[in-house]
């Protein structure tokens, strides 16, 4: 739970943040694409056995996710 409520805290600034910039170039931020890598993430790591090779799979999904965002 307490993964979930730091990764969730993490990804609310994050979308916060990009939602808020204002730059002189057109960007665009897509928080549901972010929001699906969360819950993915999570779905894999309450679902499956939590190996290694598990956290692997659940951190790098965090990372495409953050990735995609920006």
């Amino acid at each position: 739970m307490a993964a979930v409520a730091l990764g969730d805290g993490i990804w609310s600034m994050h979308v916060v943040a990009m939602r808020d910039l204002k730059l002189p170039v057109l960007f665009y931020c897509d928080a549901a694409i972010t929001l699906a890598s969360a819950l993915v993430m999570i779905l894999i790591l309450h679902f499956t056995k939590r190996t290694r090779a598990t956290l692997v799979l659940a951190g790098m999904m965090a990372g495409l996710g953050i990735l995609v965002m920006h």
